[in-house]
């Protein structure tokens, strides 16, 4: 008896240190944990437990029966266990805000991404972005939609402003060169690649039934584009848009291998 009780408080010592410990680490602030406040609900989520896939080709709606004080917003990037630098979640046609990144299974670093807009959304049906959909989370429970969840809570009499407005980053401004669709061919292939709304990604389809989502940065008329194929293929594209801004050449390579030159590639943009 008196061995068990001396098992108990040792366990006990164990616990407390380790809770000393992660106070201690929050305080310091190295390690990031998402509060929710006591008023908050979850508004939405399509999030589950099930084995999970990168390249989200969908677009994760959320419906709003009310107004709502949307507080907080989470997405996943689990990425093979190597969790995604954190980059940007937005509402279409509503801002984007800069992520914070923090552990998530098995202490995977940046796996979840968090924002919070603390804005106010009228009833309605709205989209969320996310500015790495080649690591965004998705399997078959999410309906191949992005994991997304929104936390928030009902307001009555308030006005329709935000109580934060959002950060429209430089990058986001400057893409309007970007057009609503291109058109490209690389060799005996032709693809189109539409907008998402005015982001910087694009669902790209071509005629060898290949799909992929392609992210572009945009460098005054320089071009760097990452693609990211379903089937795991991943090519990076280079380019100079022309002085009209109606064209762009350039070349392309395999990802990761820039001697690996693919060949030429080029597209007429569509305002």
């Amino acid at each position: 008896m008196m061995e068990k009780k001396c098992k108990i408080k040792r366990q006990d010592k164990l616990n407390l240190s380790l809770i000393y410990k992660i106070a201690l680490l929050i305080i310091l602030g190295l390690v990031y944990i998402p509060l929710a406040n006591a008023s908050d609900v979850k508004i939405f989520s399509n999030s589950n437990k099930n084995k999970v896939y990168n390249l989200n080709f969908q677009i994760t709606t959320f419906k709003l029966t009310q107004p709502m004080l949307i507080t907080r917003i989470d997405t996943y990037h689990w990425n093979d266990q190597k969790g995604a630098f954190p980059g940007e979640i937005g509402i279409k046609g509503v801002g984007v805000w800069q992520a914070t990144g923090w552990p998530g299974m098995h202490n995977t670093p940046n796996a979840n991404w968090t924002v919070h807009p603390n804005i106010r959304l009228e009833s309605g049906t709205y989209s969320i972005t996310d500015s790495d959909p080649a690591t965004w989370s998705q399997n078959s429970g999410s309906g191949g939609f992005g994991f997304v969840e929104v936390f928030g809570k009902p307001i009555e009499g308030a006005s329709s402003t935000a109580a934060q407005p959002p950060r429209i980053p430089q990058r986001l401004q400057k893409t309007d060169k970007l057009g609503s669709e291109w058109h490209e061919t690389e060799g005996r292939y032709q693809g189109i690649w539409k907008r998402r709304g005015n982001s910087n990604v694009f669902d790209g389809t071509w005629n060898n039934g290949v799909k992929g989502v392609l992210v572009i940065e945009l460098n005054d008329n320089k071009v760097t584009i990452n693609r990211n194929d379903s089937d795991g293929l991943k090519i990076t594209y280079e380019g100079i848009i022309s002085a009209d801004g109606k064209t762009i050449n350039g070349n392309e390579w395999f990802t990761g291998k820039p001697g690996t030159l693919i060949g030429k590639w080029f597209a007429t943009i569509v305002k």
